[in-house]
């Protein structure tokens, strides 16, 4: 299928409604600091990558640099309906192939999850040890997911975040 991660979240929740609002603030700091280091990060048609309303983006279409689109909703009715199942969680998956962009993905996703972790369920096929750890570097930038999150936020995960 290609270098893919893959998420679950309850938009529903009260511990996601709750974290809705930081991980719109949060999510738009990573694409400010990723677009910094030189990557092309474009929201999906005219929509901006970040608003209260979703989080969406792809990478440089241009230089056909972009897999699948990633997107978080904070409802159901913004997603397709074989997006969620019947208990109200969305259970979506973007298909990166490791692309630049990939780093605002995972470092987005990583934050999700440290914000709502009851609710927020990640997995990638992506290595935590290998391509998520500080020695797995975006070569263009000389970044990676957790230095990136450790930058912006103070908190740097040493364990796992991937579920099932």
């Amino acid at each position: 299928m290609g270098y893919t991660h893959y998420y679950r979240y309850a938009p529903n929740h009260p511990s996601f409604r709750a974290g809705w609002p930081q991980m719109v603030e949060d999510a738009q700091r990573i694409i400010d600091r990723v677009r910094g280091a030189g990557v092309v990060i474009s929201g999906l048609g005219d929509a901006p990558p970040v608003s209260i309303d979703r989080i969406a983006f792809d990478g440089d279409g241009e230089a056909e640099l972009t897999g699948e689109s990633f997107v978080i909703t904070p409802t159901l009715a913004d997603l397709n309906s074989w997006e969620y199942d019947e208990h109200g969680v969305a259970r979506v998956f973007c298909k990166t192939e490791r692309f630049p962009y990939d780093l605002a993905v995972t470092a987005v996703l990583l934050r999700c999850r440290t914000i709502a972790p009851d609710v927020f369920a990640l997995r990638s096929d992506g290595d935590w040890t290998d391509d998520w750890a500080q020695e797995a570097t975006y070569p263009a930038t000389g970044l990676n997911t957790r230095d990136l999150v450790a930058e912006l936020f103070g908190d740097r995960p040493l364990e796992s975040p991937f579920t099932d």
